[in-house]
């Protein structure tokens, strides 16, 4: 008797065994209880980055554009005696004030970060523009008549010196004082600071996401851990927590691991789970998209940057195609009289013209400031004739816009060159450039063909 119960005592508990595996079991349950809330609270904190990021994105952009608008409205007022244009300027700097609500809501975002203050001495600049500006809508207001004036223009004060000027030599000033090199100078000093801010926030969000994706991998791995413990303490629920839980997990990994889309499969939990990184999947890759665009392409007028140009210059070292080179005639002229926004419109206007007289693909891209690069590489482009006719027409159609629509005339001129497979680009530049030039020389809004006009393309 003695011995059995010793027997006894060395043997193992299943009331003890089942109590520990049950403790075990609820701990485990728990545990994944815990993992799940860990994971939404990790992926909502995802979503706030992503969120912030694109509203904090939003909000230098439009403190950018709230800058230009003033500008451009100021100088629509002075330059072409548009009372109405002073009222939305001063709608927009006494009622919207856009651009004090974007720096607040940047400061917000990141106020651990330089990014506020970049955006606040971007702000501060623009309010210095402001006064430049207010003043000089005043002292066109002087030649123009106050009447139409809003309130707060009209008590801006000047200087005796300047009430003392005549209406043209008011207008003239108040003119001045929107282009010359100060404004100019004050405007370079907003974009930098718009760039610096753009440059830290896409640097702090980073920073950021690299952070909480770290959690979120240790989390992923908790709950892949607990899975494989619960199927092992619980046999009879193996079963279902492979194919809710370790085979979902499995497959998230290996999504994971080869950069792509996980499958929403599983339990309740794991959908969410896999809802949510698809979420911030989809938005890592728009915004990779972005950016890729925003690496090739110009961001003015949409079409191909001169880095484009570079790749594909090697790319199509080989390739025969025609090499021209398009400028537009008298474009600095255009630029000094009627404002850099003007000249903006014209060179979208150029490059949608070019780019839709040379579809893919061929290639369309904007080298410089006026200076566009196209490769006609198209099969119905078999003769100089037929590119003639189709460059004569480019400016044509310019001609007629200039004649419906209120805007400078504007015209191109061509230099071309047969590139061979055995010429380099560098020597198609070169031969071009020369075409260009004297097109420019006899006047501008022409074609000279560096080739032999009786080739076959």
């Amino acid at each position: 008797m003695v011995k059995e119960k010793a027997n006894q005592k060395r043997g193992v508990s299943l009331m003890l065994i089942s109590s520990i595996f049950v403790l075990i079991s609820l701990v485990l349950s728990a545990s994944i209880i815990i993992v799940t809330r860990f994971s939404h609270t990790s992926f909502e904190q995802i979503n706030r980055i992503s969120e912030g990021h694109i509203k904090c994105t939003e909000d230098v952009q439009l403190l950018d554009e709230t800058s230009d608008f003033l500008t451009s409205k100021s100088r629509e007022y002075v330059v072409l005696n548009n009372p109405k244009a002073a009222v939305d300027y001063m709608q927009e700097v006494a009622e919207s004030k856009a651009r004090e609500r974007s720096v607040e809501n940047v400061k917000v975002y990141f106020a651990d970060t330089e990014v506020g203050s970049y955006m606040q001495d971007a702000l501060d600049q623009s309010n210095l523009l402001a006064v430049r500006e207010l003043y000089a809508m005043r002292l066109a207001g002087e030649a123009y008549g106050m009447d139409a004036l809003p309130t707060q223009i009209k008590e801006v004060t000047l200087t005796a010196e300047d009430l003392a000027l005549d209406n043209n030599a008011k207008v003239t000033k108040a003119t001045t004082m929107l282009f010359d090199e100060g404004y100019d100078s004050i405007k370079s000093k907003i974009d930098d600071d718009i760039a610096k801010s753009l440059t830290l926030l896409i640097e702090a969000t980073s920073v950021r996401k690299e952070q909480a994706n770290r959690g979120l991998n240790v989390v992923i791995l908790f709950h892949e851990s607990l899975a494989v413990l619960l199927f092992l303490f619980v046999l009879a629920t193996g079963a279902i927590s492979y194919f809710l839980m370790v085979l979902p997990l499995k497959r998230y990994k290996e999504a994971i691991e080869n950069n792509k889309r996980v499958e929403v499969i599983g339990s309740r939990e794991l959908r969410f789970v896999a809802q949510a990184y698809n979420h911030m999947y989809d938005a890592k890759e728009k915004h990779q998209e972005a950016l890729q665009y925003e690496v090739s392409h110009d961001i003015l007028t949409g079409i191909f940057n001169r880095r484009e140009y570079l790749a594909d210059c090697a790319r199509l070292a080989k390739t025969r195609l025609y090499f021209i080179i398009a400028d537009v005639d008298r474009f600095k002229g255009i630029n000094d009289t009627f404002g850099h926004d003007l000249g903006d419109k014209i060179l979208r206007l150029v490059a949608r013209k070019l780019r839709g007289a040379f579809p893919e693909p061929n290639y369309v891209f904007r080298v410089g400031g006026d200076e566009f690069i196209i490769f006609a590489t198209e099969e119905h482009l078999q003769s100089v004739e037929r590119l003639e006719n189709i460059l004569d027409e480019i400016n044509q159609s310019l001609d007629e816009i200039h004649q419906k629509e209120n805007i400078p005339l504007v015209s191109l001129s061509f230099g071309i060159v047969d590139k061979t497979p055995d010429m380099t680009f560098d020597d198609a530049y070169r031969d071009a450039d020369k075409a260009l030039y004297r097109v420019k020389e006899a006047g501008g809004c022409g074609i000279d063909f560096n080739i032999n006009k009786d080739s076959d393309y």
